[in-house]
């Protein structure tokens, strides 16, 4: 398949075929300072950690459970163990820090 995207093509995953041998493009991409990775982990630190902890939320109530309560009960269900998990990511949702 890949072979046949090569003939057919020329280029295959940032690769560019030249005289029937794979090259890579021929120039480098710009390579970030080291300040500018640290100013680039600092912005976005904030959001990764957020991630982090809204994926093991998914233990608690599962996102598929938390859409079903959303859209199927408007956000209220009788069972008072499962209202508060529901608060719980709710709450956690809130806090998702904005990235500029």
């Amino acid at each position: 398949m890949i072979e046949c995207l090569q003939r057919e093509f020329g280029v295959v995953d940032g690769l560019v075929l030249a005289d029937g041998e794979i090259k890579v493009w021929p120039y480098e991409p710009p390579q970030p300072t080291e300040e500018e990775c640290v100013a680039l982990q600092e912005k976005w630190q904030p959001l990764i950690e957020w991630e982090y902890i809204m994926q093991n939320s998914d233990y608690v109530l599962p996102r598929w459970m938390e859409d079903h309560v959303t859209g199927d009960h408007g956000g209220v269900v009788e069972d008072v163990y499962l209202q508060a998990k529901y608060d719980k990511v709710l709450a956690l949702r809130a806090t998702k820090p904005v990235v500029v």
